[in-house]
């Protein structure tokens, strides 16, 4: 896949780094230098030129006042840049003014690379301010170039990687990459689920503008919080989803599974439900009744698991767990002012996908993630359109 070569200075690593995370999340990957750009023992210089060269569609110059007097840039990256600009016109070469205006970026540009970077429509930073809603729109006017420029070369269905947990090998007719894997390390105390949902959501957009609703083949590799909002998010569009070494499809045919349901109504005021499916043997109601004793409010309860998990499921098996899941829970909300669903998982990631996709006109969903003992809160997911 190709990439977005990062040109910047040093001491703009932190924002740039910044920038390539809005960028990964709606789909396009980054190329920046020491964030595992160059690897040991690379020439710098001929890797660099190999890379703009070779592997970007496009370069982008992070405009800060410094910038430009960096002989490694203005010899290396912006002279090869130029040079694929002169050979392809459609190659995007942008530079983003940060803390200096536009006749300042044409005066430097020109005198220091002898191009008018100004005459390439662009988006302003100024100085002083909070930079993330402007990281964000030049991610999306980015994404927005990137599906412009496959659309005549798009396979369908339309392939997307969506990984939250490590990334996977991109297959051939891929189109995005959205890459979460680095918000959600262990070590990261605060794994921002927000920031995944706002990326999926400008990429739905982008993706409906150029093409309608086409199908869409999903791989990666998630946590369940990530594959049930990839099924919310995308819930206007049928999916192949890969499950292993298989296919799922959301339009495929349903086939008897071995579900048993059971319901525990005891709170007949409460706005709450929590809804438990368990598909692979793992006990997940002992987690949740050790949740509700601590953390939440009464609720009536939906517990679903399979009679002989150790038969797994498949693609028709799992649509017709679905239907019944559904089923279940439209029978409990219609009977009680349900406000408010809580969903504890364990399941594969093609299940929660699909779960997901059920959910836009029932009531706002709270998700939680496994630790190994216990539920921890990850993302409350409203109703409605997304």
């Amino acid at each position: 896949m190709r990439v977005l070569f990062l040109s910047h200075y040093h001491k703009d690593a932190e924002e740039i780094g910044e920038l390539a995370t809005e960028l990964r999340l709606r789909g396009i990957v980054p190329w920046v230098d020491k964030d595992r750009g160059f690897i040991l023992g690379d020439d710098n210089e001929k890797e660099a030129r190999r890379v703009v060269r070779e592997e970007s569609f496009g370069l982008l110059l992070y405009a800060t006042g410094n910038v430009f007097e960096r002989q490694f840039i203005r010899r290396i990256e912006i002279a090869e840049a130029k040079r694929m600009k002169e050979k392809d016109p459609n190659y995007l070469l942008v530079a983003i003014p940060r803390s200096i205006d536009f006749k300042q970026l044409e005066k430097l540009s020109k005198n220091h690379f002898h191009i008018n970077l100004s005459d390439f429509h662009t988006i302003e930073i100024p100085g002083g301010t909070d930079i993330r809603p402007v990281l964000e729109e030049i991610s999306r006017h980015v994404l927005c170039y990137v599906l412009d420029k496959c659309q005549t070369q798009v396979k369908y269905p339309l392939s997307l990687q969506i990984s939250t947990r490590e990334l996977l090998p991109d297959e051939h007719d891929d189109v995005l990459r959205v890459d979460a894997s680095r918000l959600f390390r262990k070590d990261n105390p605060r794994p921002d689920w927000d920031r995944f949902l706002n990326g999926l959501i400008d990429i739905k957009k982008e993706i409906a503008i150029k093409y309608g609703r086409p199908h869409l083949k999903i791989h990666g590799s998630k946590h369940l919080t990530a594959a049930f909002v990839v099924g919310r998010v995308f819930s206007p569009f049928q999916m192949e989803i890969k499950q292993g070494s298989e296919i799922w499809k959301t339009d495929g045919k349903s086939l008897a599974s071995s579900l048993k349901i059971k319901t525990i109504e005891q709170y007949p005021n409460s706005e709450a439900l929590s809804v438990e499916i368990s598909t692979n043997g793992k006990k997940v109601s002992a987690a949740v009744d050790r949740l509700l004793s601590n953390r939440l409010q009464p609720c009536n309860r939906i517990q679903c698991m399979l009679n002989d998990p150790l038969l797994g499921i498949d693609g028709p098996q799992c649509i017709d767990i679905i239907r019944q899941v559904r089923g279940q829970i439209e029978n409990t909300v219609g009977k009680r002012n349900v406000r408010a669903i809580h969903i504890f998982a364990a399941v594969p990631q093609g299940l929660m996908i699909m779960l997901g996709r059920e959910f836009g006109p029932l009531p706002s969903v709270q998700l939680y993630e496994f630790d190994g003992n216990n539920y921890t809160p990850s993302l409350f997911v409203p109703s409605g359109a997304l």
